[in-house]
């Protein structure tokens, strides 16, 4: 549908999730549709019918409601999801890369304002291109949901170990930042 491709923005898609007045245009039906194309999507490209995907979420308001209809979406293709629940862009895409998934799923919009969001799509690759999300986005019709096989996966810990065993293995100390001021966004 055209409205769909409305919320391509770069090689996501995003839009208001969080309604101010001015109405929603990213909800719990558009995040299903989405990650049901998404699933076809890699069903196409990888040649394979039965696909895992990861799926992790920031912390936006709007995330439960938006995941909902991502695993719903999900569920509708027949593909099993790893839930990694709250997560970082770059976690998810370790998921294609350490945890054997086909794909993974960002609900997210990054840097915009809390009442936005959307989702990355994710690959062993990378994150999409700008074209293939709008192939996505002019696929999207409504879905009837169903609820995937699910296995609940605290993958940020694990990417987090392995992030810390990384920067003591190439500085060959077992704190290498103490001393240092860290800021966390």
């Amino acid at each position: 549908m055209q409205k769909h491709l409305k919320l391509v923005s770069g090689s996501d898609l995003r839009g208001v999730a969080v309604d101010l007045g001015d109405g929603v245009t990213f909800d719990q039906e558009t995040a299903r549709a989405a990650a049901y194309q998404f699933a076809c999507f890699l069903r196409d490209k990888l040649r394979k019918d039965a696909l895992k995907i990861a799926v992790g979420h920031d912390p936006r308001l709007s995330h439960e409601k938006l995941k909902q209809g991502v695993l719903e979406g999900l569920g509708a293709f027949g593909a099993k999801v790893m839930d990694c629940g709250l997560c970082t862009t770059p976690a998810m895409f370790m998921t294609t890369v350490e945890a054997e998934c086909d794909g993974a799923i960002m609900i997210t919009a990054s840097h915009l304002p809390f009442e936005r969001n959307g989702m990355k799509f994710i690959t062993a690759s990378g994150g999409l291109e700008r074209e293939e999300v709008v192939e996505i986005a002019r696929r999207m019709e409504d879905v009837e949901p169903a609820w995937p096989q699910v296995e609940e996966v605290d993958f940020l810990a694990a990417y987090s170990r392995g992030l810390v065993a990384f920067i003591r293995r190439e500085t060959g100390q077992e704190r290498p930042l103490a001393g240092k001021r860290i800021l966390v966004d």
